[in-house]
């Protein structure tokens, strides 16, 4: 479900109902600031901000996902009572969750007591379950995953070109910039256009991007260069 920013920050300062949601760092931010008269941008700033209402929970320092054990560590946190408003449970990174550990999420959303509010920070909303999108108020821009015109050209000569068209469009995409989250940005841009096998191998590329041990470019070759695009 969609909610503009304006009517989920009214939600939260409102008495009534547990809130959960998607967004990303940016959309967090923007609420953290409005709620609590904060100016924070970073996940630093807002530790050093030590706001009492907040309890952030993220991967485990060594692990590359939001495992199970720390969707424990969260709903054992979720009984302590605030003095007034809410306390808001941040998980940070859960688009990294797999089913097990997105399942127990799920129970504790539908089992949230109404003084909690529940904010799961997600880049790619695509990788939640079902069942975790159909129970939170999801809050992105409308724009997350178009793809503009010069792309979608670019795409159909993909699906149809050599090898060469290949490289020339996945150079042309990242534009001189082989950062981690530009690689990010590429594959959730061409999701949509991928059949179902297509999109199961490029799930498990944006998890490999998550460690940084892997090259992105490399990465992203491997898989528009391999034997499921022909």
């Amino acid at each position: 479900m969609k909610q503009s920013l304006v009517q989920y920050i009214e939600n939260i300062k409102s008495p009534h109902a547990t809130i959960a949601s998607v967004m990303n760092q940016e959309n967090f931010f923007t609420i953290v600031n409005e709620i609590f008269g904060k100016n924070i941008h970073s996940m630093d700033e807002l530790h050093e901000a030590s706001i009492h209402e907040i309890f952030y929970f993220t991967i485990p320092e060594g692990k590359k996902e939001f495992s199970i054990d720390t969707v424990k560590e969260v709903i054992s946190t979720l009984s302590l009572r605030p003095y007034n408003g809410k306390n808001i449970f941040v998980l940070d990174h859960f688009d990294t969750a797999g089913p097990p550990a997105q399942n127990a999420t799920l129970k504790m959303i539908e089992e949230c007591p109404d003084y909690a509010v529940i904010i799961l920070i997600v880049e790619n909303p695509r990788k939640l379950l079902p069942t975790i999108d159909s129970r939170t108020i999801l809050l992105f821009d409308e724009n997350l995953h178009q793809v503009d015109d010069a792309t979608t050209s670019l795409l159909e000569k993909f699906f149809t070109g050599s090898n060469a068209d290949k490289v020339n469009w996945i150079s042309y995409l990242y534009q001189n910039d082989f950062s981690q989250e530009k690689a990010k940005t590429i594959l959730i841009k061409v999701f949509p256009y991928l059949n179902f096998a297509q999109q199961n191998e490029c799930k498990k590329i944006l998890i490999a991007l998550e460690s940084t041990y892997e090259n992105p470019k490399l990465l992203l070759e491997t898989f528009f260069l391999g034997e499921d695009f022909f």
